[in-house]
């Protein structure tokens, strides 16, 4: 599977909660069967996750500028 990704990857195990792996394959299934394997979806949500992780962190503080507040105003 790894060689057909553009990435490279790892291989991990590890426990999801059963509900929540409910809800990852009512989100990723129709009609009972699903349209992308479990581990595409959780490839896919953990990359979101750790993405906006970084944005956040990465965020710089914005100086207070009054021209700013006259225009909000």
């Amino acid at each position: 599977m790894g060689a057909r990704l553009e990435d490279e990857t790892t291989k991990i195990h590890f426990h999801i909660f059963s509900k929540d792996l409910e809800r990852i394959d009512a989100l990723f299934c129709r009609q009972g069967h699903r349209t992308v394997g479990r581990s595409k979806a959780l490839r896919l949500i953990i990359h979101s996750y750790l993405s906006h992780l970084e944005k956040k962190s990465n965020a710089k503080p914005v100086k207070f500028d009054p021209t700013v507040a006259d225009i909000i105003a």
